[in-house]
């Protein structure tokens, strides 16, 4: 019979026996692989209180690193006030341009309102002018300085036109400065005229008066209707307009009759020639004017 060492742990079966019983929580302590009653060993001071050369330079690196991420910390959090002030500013600085441009949409309104009102009584002043000038008549040119009364305007009318027309002192006005004279009439308040017509006999003489103004063709006397303000404006921009065109329009003739004249010439030299719109073919050969002829040169060379 073996006998069993002191301090030993046990036979292979003893140990599986204690695993049966760990796993069923019936192990004691007087039995083998028990837990061990004694206390750990306290910690060296040096190791403790990590004094040394090793634990200086560990917890110095620590302090570092913690500092490091600190600092980090801090400046990440400077970074997000920097950027939501920075969003701030933009803000107000959207916020107060939107309220700048809701500011001066509503001054356009005004403005654009008040223009509205202005064209509106522009147009209502000008539509009272016309129906104030609307049987009016104007009378300028030469010998248009003798008229100086209603009864020198009717014999120039009956002696001029053939036309009897009724204008009274009252409603007659004589402008010497601009060399006009000018005639209206009013309907009296039965509905009336002063000519004793009824239905408008103003606008009937009125109508033949501007019926036969024909008859002063080649006289430079003109009789037209009263114009308004902006009427006379408009006409005068029309009147430049066709001035230019006539000008423009003797150029052209003045043109053509020169590149007709040199066509004569020369078919009688006996050469085939064209003629077109401010050009010239001879021999089949076509030359511009102001290119290849009208200019100086070529006027010296012939």
């Amino acid at each position: 019979m073996q006998r069993a060492r002191a301090g030993s742990v046990g036979s292979a079966d003893v140990y599986e026996l204690f695993k049966r019983k760990r796993d069923e929580n019936l192990v004691t302590d007087s039995e083998p692989f028990a837990p061990s009653k004694r206390l750990e060993r306290s910690p060296v001071r040096n190791q403790a209180h990590g004094r040394g050369e090793d634990s200086g330079e560990c917890k110095g690196s620590t302090i570092r690193k913690g500092n490091r991420g600190v600092a980090r910390i801090k400046k990440g959090e400077c970074a997000n006030d920097k950027r939501d002030f920075g969003y701030e500013r933009r803000d107000a600085g959207v916020e107060a341009h939107i309220r700048k441009g809701e500011g001066r949409m509503e001054k356009r309104k005004k403005e654009e309102g008040m223009g509205e009102k202005i064209e509106k009584l522009e147009d209502e002043l000008w539509s009272l002018q016309k129906r104030e000038r609307r049987n009016n008549l104007v009378i300028k040119g030469d010998g248009t300085e003798k008229i100086r009364t209603n009864v020198d305007c009717q014999r120039f009318i009956q002696a001029e036109l053939g036309v009897q027309a009724h204008l009274y002192k009252r409603n007659w006005e004589y402008k010497h400065r601009y060399n006009r004279c000018i005639g209206w009439r009013k309907r009296k308040r039965n509905g009336s005229c002063n000519s004793g017509k009824k239905n408008g006999g103003n606008w009937e003489e009125k109508r033949l008066i501007m019926s036969n103004k024909q008859k002063l063709k080649g006289k430079r006397v003109y009789i037209d209707d009263d114009l308004t303000k902006k009427e006379r404006k408009i006409q005068g921009r029309l009147i430049e307009v066709a001035k230019a065109e006539r000008n423009r329009g003797k150029q052209e003739r003045k043109i053509q009759g020169r590149l007709i004249e040199v066509a004569k010439a020369e078919r009688n030299r006996g050469k085939q020639v064209r003629v077109g719109y401010h050009k010239i073919s001879v021999e089949g050969k076509w030359m511009r004017w102001g290119v290849d002829i009208g200019t100086e040169e070529n006027e010296k060379n012939d």
